[in-house]
């Protein structure tokens, strides 16, 4: 069965207020930094049409591996990514040290771009849809997650790319 993308959704958004002084001379300043990207449906840059996603565990010293052009999406059919738009990885572990390094590895889709997702509710979150990190089979297929130390340590990975 040939699975269709649609309504791909892609947002960051950091806000807070700060308050500085005290009545009546209070002073207050409003951050809200939220970039304007969009990612429609789609084979061409700016768009996708692939997507993988799992929960995964990571053992320090055997890293996870993805090869985005040969691995399945959540239906169980092939990927065949030519380009990568976004990563998502998620640590779920709560202990001190367990931290993630995404990117790295043999033939890594991102280059030389690594993050690092800490215990404790560290996220990395890459996004770059036009035109995005070519996925090239031998050379620049896997997306490697490992951890720093620490047993079946769980977390979750999103990626999204398209087929051309």
């Amino acid at each position: 069965m040939a699975t269709v993308l649609s309504n791909p959704i892609a947002s960051v958004q950091l806000k807070c207020q700060i308050t500085a002084g005290a009545a009546p001379a209070v002073v207050m300043s409003q951050v809200n930094h939220q970039p304007n990207f969009s990612l429609g449906a789609g084979n061409t840059a700016g768009n996708v049409d692939r997507c993988f996603c799992e929960a995964f565990t990571v053992t320090a010293g055997t890293p996870l591996t993805i090869n985005v052009a040969t691995a399945t999406d959540p239906m169980g059919n092939a990927l065949g990514m030519v380009h990568v738009t976004s990563v998502l990885v998620e640590n779920d572990s709560t202990t001190a040290g367990q931290d993630f390094t995404v990117g790295g590895g043999t033939h890594p889709v991102l280059g030389t771009d690594q993050g690092t997702a800490q215990a404790n509710g560290g996220v990395v979150c890459i996004v770059n849809p036009n035109p995005g990190y070519a996925v090239v089979s031998g050379t620049s297929d896997t997306l490697q997650i490992s951890v720093a130390s620490g047993t079946n340590v769980a977390g979750k990975v999103t990626v999204l790319g398209r087929s051309a």
